[in-house]
Parts: C-alpha cells; sequence; structure tokens
C-alpha cells in the first residue's frame, strides 16, 4: 500500500495544528493583557502589596506572565510556560492550574465520549431506518422529532431532566461524579455511584446531539440509495437488509466517522452548561467556578484545554479519513 499520501496529509495538518495553536495562545494573551481587572494591578490581590518586585513575582506565579520587558518577550515566556505545562495557580485554591485540569478533565471525557458514541450510533441507525422508510409516517414522525431535538438547547432538557428525575422523582442524584463517602477506586460500590451521578448529563448531551446524526445519516443514505450498484443489488434480489448494512450503510457512514472525530472535539465546550447544571465536577463546571471568581488563570488553561481538544480532533480527522475512505487519498 501507498503511504505517500499519508506523508503529505499530516504535514500539512501538522503546520495548520501549530499555526492555529499559535494563534490561539497568542490570542489568549491578548485578552489576559485587556482584562478589565488587569494582572499587573495589585489590586487583583487584595491590595497589600507594596513592592513592585512583589507585585511582579506574585503575577508570574499566578499567570505565567512576566509583566515586564517588551511585549513580544513577554509573549514568548508565556508561549514557553504553556508548553511546558506551566499553566499558573488558581487564584481561588492556590492550587496549581495543571493539577486541576487533570482532576476535572476525566469527568468531562466520561460525559463527552459517553454520550457522543451513543447519539452516533443512535442517529446512524435511526437515519438508515428513516431512509429506507422514507415518505412514511414513520419517516415523518422521527425526522420531526430529530428536527425539535437538535433544536432545544442543552440546558433546557438539562433543566427538564433534572427536575422531573432528580428532585421530583428523586431517581438520580442532583449533584457531584459519585457519592461521599464512597472509596474512590475500581470497586462496584463506586464504578456504580460514578454512572449513577454520570446518567442525567451523558442523557441531556445524547437527546439534544441524536438529532444532528440521525438527520445527516439520513441525508447520506437518501444519496447513496440512488446509485447504480444499489439499484443493481436490488434487482439480483439480494435481500433489503444487506442492502441496507452493506451497500447503503457502508457508504453513506464514511462522512460520519470524520464528523464524529471532530464532534468530540467540540463537544468538551458543549458540555459547559451540563457541567454546570448538573453541578459535575468537570472543566465545564470549573470554567463557570473560575468566571465567578475572576480566576483568570484556570479560564485561560480551560481556553487552551478546549483549543487542544478541536485541534487535536481535527488531526485525527485528517490522518483517519484516508484509511476508512480509500478515495480520499487522491
Amino acid at each position: 500500500m501507498n503511504f505517500r499520501w499519508l506523508g503529505a496529509t499530516l504535514g500539512v495538518a501538522l503546520v495548520r495544528l501549530v499555526v492555529t495553536f499559535f494563534i490561539s495562545i497568542l490570542i489568549t494573551f491578548v485578552l489576559v493583557r485587556l482584562l478589565p481587572f488587569s494582572p499587573i494591578s495589585a489590586q487583583d490581590f487584595g491590595g497589600a502589596l507594596t513592592s513592585s518586585a512583589a507585585v511582579q513575582a506574585r503575577i508570574q506565579y499566578y499567570y505565567s506572565l512576566l509583566p515586564t520587558g517588551p511585549l513580544y518577550l513577554q509573549f514568548l515566556n508565556f508561549l514557553w510556560a504553556i508548553l511546558h505545562g506551566n499553566l499558573g495557580h488558581s487564584i481561588q485554591t492556590n492550587q496549581p492550574v495543571s493539577e486541576l485540569i487533570d482532576q476535572s478533565l476525566p469527568w468531562t471525557l466520561l460525559l463527552v465520549v459517553t454520550s457522543t458514541l451513543l447519539s452516533f450510533g443512535i442517529g446512524t441507525v435511526l437515519g438508515i431506518l428513516l431512509a429506507y422508510r422514507r415518505g412514511s409516517k414513520i419517516d415523518t414522525a422521527g425526522t420531526t422529532i430529530s428536527t425539535i431535538a437538535y433544536s432545544i438547547p442543552v440546558y433546557v432538557v438539562g433543566i427538564v431532566l433534572l427536575l422531573f428525575l432528580s428532585y421530583s422523582g428523586h431517581y438520580f442524584p442532583s449533584a457531584g461524579a459519585y457519592s461521599v463517602g464512597i472509596p474512590i477506586g475500581f470497586s462496584y460500590a463506586f464504578v456504580a455511584s460514578v454512572l449513577d451521578h454520570a446518567a442525567l448529563p451523558i442523557v441531556a448531551l445524547t437527546l439534544v446531539s441524536f438529532g444532528s446524526w440521525t438527520l445527516s445519516m439520513r441525508a447520506n443514505s437518501l444519496g447513496v440509495m440512488g446509485q447504480d450498484y444499489v439499484w443493481a443489488a436490488e434487482a439480483r434480489g439480494i435481500p433489503g437488509y444487506r442492502v441496507a448494512l452493506r451497500y447503503v450503510g457502508r457508504n453513506a457512514i464514511l462522512p460520519q466517522f470524520t464528523y464524529l472525530v471532530i464532534a468530540l472535539g467540540f463537544s468538551f465546550a458543549g458540555s459547559v452548561f451540563v457541567e454546570e447544571i448538573f453541578t459535575y465536577p468537570g472543566i465545564g463546571y470549573q470554567l463557570i467556578t473560575a468566571i465567578d471568581y475572576n480566576d483568570f488563570p484556570v479560564i485561560m488553561a480551560v481556553f487552551v484545554t478546549y483549543v487542544l481538544s478541536i485541534l487535536v480532533a481535527l488531526l485525527v480527522a485528517d490522518l483517519t479519513y484516508g484509511f476508512i475512505d480509500p478515495r480520499a487519498r487522491q
């Protein structure tokens, strides 16, 4: 197999990733300098600092940002610190921001990965079904439900689930990632508690995203069903389910895989509202808390995490699509 296409794709993707990441860090740096509560102001730290050297040391400690010297040198120092994982310290908790992200990221990954895979699976199967029943009552009902689900904001779904299944029904917990008092580990009690607390956030994210997968898969399937090889398979008397799976489904799902990888990256930002509603300790909840306390180092770190997640998702999509669809190698 000729892998020259992979090298060319990898080179272009890496250049795009580096340039985009550089621009994102530059925007972050500029936003820090333009904040209404400037990190250079001693009042940000209670006004107790009187020495210029003490103010500069405190700024470097919290923001990984040197307040002196030329602006370009400050940016290079800021970029160097981020590349080495030095994201500063939380103003609220005085905890290294990198540790805070490490503690929060697994919970967000649990919600994002699980809900995205569930919505992808449901939407793919339902989309093929609606395409084969096009024009029927099932198609009309399924398309209408998918459109409505795709149009409802996730925070509305989250509030409704929280109201009826947690506050009123007491079927699921309303906050946290696991019950207090359960030892952390791979025990049945801890895993069951984690799944119990993650159920409603996952359901909320799944309900608002499966509609887009359904509609796109239906459109892809309808396009494939008009191809000559599908008509030929049906003319040969091949059973309908085999035509749907082997001829229509396998070709219609190819663009979906690329969207799946990209959706995983963008879903990190989409989980912010859900984590806030259910008080779920992911990076989205950390972002809302940091905004409430003007904890700018945490805000910047979450922003960088979101950017990296999207860039990595785009890189993986570029590299894998050539294996999924050989036609893309051309």
